[in-house]
């Protein structure tokens, strides 16, 4: 089965000691001309978070702001018709993965020319609803060659590999990979004359991809939407070719 994406996100660290935008301002810096659907904030926590969102281009983007960082997110849209309750329910999850990481990214590379980066990431959280418990053996085709014990359940594996940026070789970034087996519930629509809708459990193996610049190393006179755009490919490439990217 095809990977998918439970959600989509672009993020840039920036000093704590800098300037602080709101996510509403944000908002209109990533998206031109637009303001978004929804707004929220805490005037109560101590850096300052705030949010806003709106559904565009298919998808439920969502803009977070806190002081020290900003984070894009597309996640994906789900409509019930009230009173359906289909068949076979699955998770609502985002099936043109390539589309929306340049959705994101296409907003931060907007964003970061009002803000001084110190750190930058890619995360892709994907994933595949499975029928059953979730084993060893189904982790086969994702990790050829990694050894798990004949009949064991519920695995995982993890790692990070460093690689130079492509377009500033001087910076080293992480290529977190962490394959994992759980379970999901959610609520997958209304039944006449009841309350409310029965809850869904659904096994799943998640894929989660984080394609970061090292912590330790400033990005300081480097083209940081050039980099977004290095980090973009390099999660796009992982997705596509999982463990033998590496290679």
């Amino acid at each position: 089965m095809h990977w998918q994406a439970d959600s989509v996100k672009a993020v840039i660290f920036t000093a704590p000691y800098g300037p602080h935008r709101d996510a509403s301002e944000l908002w209109v810096d990533a998206f031109p001309g637009d303001s978004p659907d929804g707004y929220q904030r805490n005037p109560s926590a101590p850096n300052l978070q705030s949010s806003a969102s709106g559904e565009r281009h298919g998808f439920v983007i969502n803009i977070a702001a806190q002081i020290g960082q900003i984070a894009v997110t597309a996640n994906p849209v789900f409509r019930q018709v009230p009173g359906l309750m289909t068949g076979a329910v699955t998770p609502p999850r985002i099936v043109e993965v390539a589309q929306a990481i340049h959705i994101v990214v296409d907003a931060m590379k907007r964003l970061v020319t009002f803000s001084q980066a110190t750190r930058i990431a890619v995360a892709l959280e994907l994933a595949k609803t499975v029928p059953s418990t979730v084993t060893s053996e189904m982790f086969a085709e994702e990790l050829p060659g990694v050894p798990f014990p004949r009949g064991s359940i519920e695995p995982s594996f993890q790692f990070n590999s460093q690689t130079p940026l492509a377009n500033a070789p001087h910076i080293t970034i992480n290529r977190v990979c962490v394959w994992s087996s759980a379970q999901v519930g959610f609520f997958g629509g209304n039944v006449p004359g009841a309350q409310n809708a029965p809850l869904t459990m659904t096994n799943y193996i998640g894929f989660n991809i984080d394609v970061n610049s090292h912590p330790s190393q400033n990005l300081f006179g480097i083209n940081v939407a050039e980099s977004f755009d290095s980090l973009r490919v390099e999660a796009l490439g992982i997705a596509k070719n999982r463990i033998r990217h590496f290679e």
